[in-house]
């Protein structure tokens, strides 16, 4: 990955991944995914910023079909004040399959806050809604919810979130495809020089 500030807060950045899976149990099929994923992030003035998120995906597979997947997510965020922030975004995303495969399109509106509580505390809230809409067959649909809270003290940055809604598990050994989810997850990180820091 390349990433490239040309502004207080503005950003590009791409991403490539290669993902290569290879299993001896014959259950299980060999799989390999191919990922480019820019982003860009540019604030207008203090109030207006905007955000791009792209990612196009190719994953092979052994023996089911293989799979193209394109996906976007446009955000635009509205800062009230330096402790206040709005955001809105909306997922669109295209899974093609090779023939047999069922194509399916994801749509994922949602609406968010992001408050700093003191100068070290930061929380964010979002929620909405997704649609799972293949060519044919049930249509599936429910809320995503992202919550989270994040603590910096002069070295190390503590994160705590709470995530809900969909994952897609491509390319792995349970291979479950589109399925509804819920997580919790932590994360710790420690500055131990000004030029390396340690994660968790």
């Amino acid at each position: 990955s390349i990433d490239y500030q040309f502004g207080k807060e503005n950003h590009f950045s791409v991403l490539y991944r290669n993902n290569i899976y290879r299993n001896q149990n014959p259950r299980f099929e060999d799989s390999m995914e191919n990922t480019i994923n820019p982003k860009l992030t540019y604030w207008f003035d203090i109030h207006n910023g905007i955000s791009l998120d792209y990612y196009l995906t190719y994953n092979t597979y052994q023996r089911s079909p293989d799979q193209l997947i394109n996906a976007v997510t446009p955000r635009y965020t509205y800062r009230f004040y330096p402790r206040t922030s709005i955001f809105g975004d909306f997922r669109f995303e295209y899974q093609d399959f090779k023939s047999p495969g069922v194509d399916y399109n994801v749509y994922n509106p949602s609406l968010g806050i992001q408050y700093q509580f003191t100068p070290t505390l930061t929380g964010t809230a979002q929620v909405g809604w997704f649609w799972q809409v293949p060519v044919r067959g049930d249509k599936t649909d429910g809320p995503s919810l992202n919550l989270s809270l994040t603590k910096n003290t002069e070295k190390t940055t503590y994160t705590l979130s709470f995530a809900g809604g969909y994952t897609e598990d491509y390319g792995t050994a349970q291979n479950l495809g589109f399925t509804q989810t819920y997580s919790v997850y932590g994360t710790i990180k420690h500055q131990l020089t000004q030029k390396m820091s340690l994660g968790f």
